[in-house]
């Protein structure tokens, strides 16, 4: 798989029902996940028209818990990399404190689900 290489900062967006848990991530690597030096990450908030763009695609696939890759450029525009429908989530989650995974116990208990079946 080739791509264009696209400079900028990494953003890892959780997508539960309606509710984004979002990270900005930055390393001098090409891909943050292989870089085995120094890697910041923090809390964002993504733009609306991104959050827009994210329910879109969420209610056309009918999958309610989605990853989303971006890349973004110092202009502050963003391009996507990928949409995961089964996303790895533990190491953000646990800098999140966990907050992910509370969304998707209430989401479960929201549409009847019990884990304990």
């Amino acid at each position: 798989l080739f791509q264009k290489r696209i400079r900028g900062f990494d953003v890892r967006t959780h997508l539960i029902g309606s509710l984004f848990y979002s990270e900005k991530i930055q390393s001098t690597a090409v891909d943050y996940r292989f870089d085995s030096g120094r890697k910041e990450f923090q809390p964002i908030n993504i733009p609306a028209r991104v959050k827009k763009k994210c329910l879109m695609y969420q209610k056309l696939s009918g999958i309610e818990f989605i990853g989303f890759d971006f890349k973004v450029i110092e202009s502050g525009e963003y391009y996507i990399l990928e949409a995961n429908p089964m996303p790895g989530y533990d190491s953000y989650d646990k800098r999140l404190n966990n907050r992910i995974a509370k969304a998707l116990l209430v989401r479960l208990n929201f549409k009847g689900g019990n884990c304990y079946r």
